[in-house]
């Protein structure tokens, strides 16, 4: 990643299986909730005003498209385990190397093969708290990596 300075700082904040919220600088930007379900669980998400934006069902490696509720996310076309395509089939992606020996595992972000973000967080933890750092002139792009973030997080299970 480039210079601590072009970065933004999101804290994702949230108990396991219950859905999860983000913050920059100590603001609501996002949230969601998720239901359980005994084949499926479906995640919501909201924005700061409490105004739903996407209601999804997940799956094994892919999130069903429910309802999308804004117009600023009608181009979402598909979202998997760790991408999420839109637009003209633009593509963000989480990626992470499966054996780390690290306090604080990572997740890069990239957006056209180029590393846009990264995704920090703590390993041994009663309740999801990571951080979330984007470059600040991909802020277009930051409500993608976010809803990417809350369908792929919001219902971790802890084990």
């Amino acid at each position: 990643m480039s210079k601590e300075l072009d970065l933004m700082n999101y804290n994702i904040i949230g108990e396991f299986n219950s859905g999860l919220k983000v913050y920059l600088e100590n603001k609501l930007v996002m949230y969601s909730k998720v239901s359980r379900k005994f084949f499926s669980d479906i995640i919501k998400v909201y924005d700061r005003k409490q105004n739903l934006i996407l209601e999804v069902k997940q799956h094994s490696d892919y999130y069903e498209i429910i309802k999308i509720n804004d117009k600023d996310f009608w181009d979402i076309i598909k979202i998997n385990k760790d991408e999420i395509i839109f637009g003209e089939n633009q593509v963000i992606d989480f990626r992470s190397k499966w054996f780390t020996i690290s306090l604080y595992p990572k997740m890069k972000i990239y957006f056209k093969n180029e590393e846009i973000g990264l995704i920090r967080a703590k390993l041994f933890s009663l309740n999801i708290n990571t951080d979330l750092y984007i470059k600040r002139f991909e802020n277009d792009l930051v409500k993608y990596v976010l809803i990417l973030l809350l369908c792929r997080f919001s219902s971790v299970d802890h084990g």
